[in-house]
């Protein structure tokens, strides 16, 4: 077949456009634990020795002002990989292939700081929830989440999503400073890890994943 780019056009311009990797944002959920009967995070906290009621409730506070901020700061991320190990079964000197397990690889966001640190804060606090200087949370009282890769179209309407189920953030990396640093905003990368993640293709349901506006 003779290249033609006229055809080629009419493909990528067609009714469904090339999706741009700059058209996404992140959610995520204030929706917290596993589910049980208290989820929220005073019912998780209550009678941590490491928490006082007054910071519990202040977590509460932030973690839903966190969840309005996120699409706005996180600045860059990715759509989270799909991997299912291989076994080797091996027979007089050959082998086949069996299907093996699913994994889920950790998955991160740059986020762009403000001068109050105020994601950043506040994912500290999530993570000494999680795992504090003086004890662990137990399995059923961790602090998880569910985030959300939200993709768009050229219009400016969801197109696709991901969600990630059971997150908590295992990593808060470095900010570089320096005086010789100019014309540049603090950033870091946020590191999660998941137990699963979900893809959403419906258009009803994306279509109440709309951007935000403040």
């Amino acid at each position: 077949m003779a290249m033609d780019l006229n055809n080629f056009k009419n493909k990528v311009a067609g009714p469904t456009n090339l999706a741009r990797p700059n058209l996404f944002y992140i959610m995520i959920t204030s929706e917290v634990g596993d589910g049980g009967e208290d989820s929220s995070i005073p019912g998780l906290l209550q009678g941590r020795d490491d928490f006082t009621t007054p910071e519990i409730d202040k977590f509460q506070t932030d973690f839903t002002t966190m969840a309005t901020e996120i699409p706005f700061l996180a600045k860059a991320s990715s759509i989270p990989s799909d991997t299912i190990g291989s076994i080797d079964v091996p027979y007089m000197g050959r082998s086949i292939k069996s299907v093996g397990n699913r994994t889920h690889d950790t998955w991160s966001i740059t986020v762009l700081n403000d001068e109050k640190y105020s994601i950043r804060k506040i994912l500290s606090t999530w993570q000494k929830a999680c795992c504090s200087n003086g004890q662990y949370a137990l399995m059923n009282n961790q602090i998880r989440a569910t985030l959300k890769v939200v993709q768009l179209g050229q219009d400016l309407k969801p197109t696709f999503a991901v969600f990630l189920k059971g997150s908590y953030p295992t990593e808060i990396s470095s900010i570089e400073l320096g005086w010789d640093t100019n014309d540049a905003i603090e950033e870091y990368t946020v590191t999660f890890a998941y137990n699963w993640h979900e893809e959403q293709h419906d258009e009803v349901a994306l279509s109440g994943l709309v951007l935000p506006t403040d």
